[in-house]
């Protein structure tokens, strides 16, 4: 029986120093760029597509898009909104699980701007959650298509707190159905998320 399919791969570009908005100071980088390979018997042999590439920060391990070389350290403004692509993604992506099941309740509204708080070191409000996921609501994304198109702009750290988001926001109301299920299953099909390692998240998530 032959083995073969195809799989993300991350690869490292030029690297330097840069301002990095969540470390608050200048802090080393490097240029990731995630290409999809086809593999036989699971090793990569052609490489295919461009995924996407990434700034990612060596100290806090936050991921960028490559504007953030531009940033300049003084302009206080511009670092506060800087969103690295990991916040960015554990806030929609949240969003659409909170709307899998076609009702949100104000304690999962709740539940979501805690979670994302905790993840991430930020201090979104109610409102801003609330506003996410009026907004998702209004872009009807499936779940499966958001995360493969920021698939290449997030490393395996970012595409962890995602699930970990996933997991806390769909066990929030106490009721994990069948619609979060699917949606969580969809999710780590499209972060490229193995077996192993989702057993490794559950088990360090119910610890």
């Amino acid at each position: 029986m032959i083995f073969f399919g195809t799989r993300g791969l991350t690869l490292t570009g030029d690297s330097g120093d840069f301002f990095c908005p969540n470390c608050g100071s200048e802090r080393p980088y490097k240029r990731r760029k995630v290409r999809r390979f086809f593999t036989l018997y699971f090793v990569p042999l052609i490489p295919l597509d461009l995924l996407g590439e990434y700034i990612e920060c060596l100290t806090c391990k936050n991921t960028y898009n490559d504007k953030v070389l531009e940033l300049a350290a003084d302009v206080e403004a511009d670092r506060k909104a800087f969103e690295s692509e990991y916040e960015r993604a554990v806030r929609k992506s949240m969003a659409i699980m909170v709307l899998a099941d076609g009702v949100v309740d104000e304690s999962e509204i709740d539940a979501m701007t805690s979670i994302y708080n905790s993840l991430t070191g930020k201090d979104a409000s109610r409102e801003d959650m609330a506003l996410e996921i009026e907004t998702t609501k209004n872009e009807d994304l499936a779940i499966e298509d958001y995360l493969e198109s920021i698939n290449g702009q997030v490393n395996a750290n970012g595409k962890e707190l995602v699930v970990r988001a996933l997991i806390s926001i769909a066990y929030a109301d106490g009721d994990f159905d069948e619609e979060e299920q699917k949606t969580l299953i969809k999710a780590l099909s499209a972060l490229d998320i193995t077996e192993n390692h989702f057993k490794e998240i559950m088990d360090d998530f119910k610890s």
